[in-house]
């Protein structure tokens, strides 16, 4: 938000007001609400059953699915800033699961690097300051339309190491 400061001609002496028009344009015409995250890791396999069987039965560790979900309850469109800490030998994928769309960096995430993705910008940022589009080999940013459930899934690339996780943030919008 940027404020601008106007100078009001005096009305001092007159019968009335004058007219006074200001012409504005927003550069995001929406309004948000609460902003709502929700991070993973990477896809993991569960424990399971194990044979023979014994009372209680013990269902093993649960597994993970490596997915955020964010539903939009606006009447916009949002978008969506995404960020993946490493480390990841060859980057890593995230696809949207209801489209397919996917978004690939193709380059070594070390174990302290974070890595930020900004859907309404289409934007891709190395510890906040470099650009890595140079290492986008699919780039179909998507986004999250009214009324739906946004699933992303993550997918590290090559050989990991330490614990990457995937945070998406994201606001419902309205006009």
């Amino acid at each position: 938000m940027t404020n601008i400061e106007i100078t009001v001609p005096s009305h001092r002496g007159r019968s009335r007001l004058s007219d006074i028009t200001i012409d504005m344009t927003a550069i995001d015409p929406r309004a948000y609400g609460a902003e709502s995250t929700n991070s993973t890791g990477m896809a993991a396999h569960g424990g399971g059953l194990r044979f023979p069987l014994t009372f209680p039965v013990n269902f093993g560790t649960p597994g993970t699915d490596g997915r955020v979900r964010f539903t939009n309850t606006g009447t916009a469109t949002t978008y969506l800033t995404l960020v993946v800490t490493g480390g990841m030998s060859q980057g890593f994928s995230l696809k949207r699961v209801e489209t397919g769309q996917t978004i690939t960096i193709s380059r070594p995430i070390n174990m302290d690097d974070t890595v930020t993705l900004e859907t309404y910008y289409g934007t891709v940022l190395l510890n906040n300051q470099s650009s890595l589009s140079g290492f986008l080999t699919e780039y179909d940013w998507f986004q999250c339309p009214p009324g739906e459930t946004c699933t992303v899934q993550f997918t590290p690339l090559g050989t990991v190491t330490g614990t990457p996780t995937f945070t998406m943030t994201a606001s419902p919008a309205w006009w």
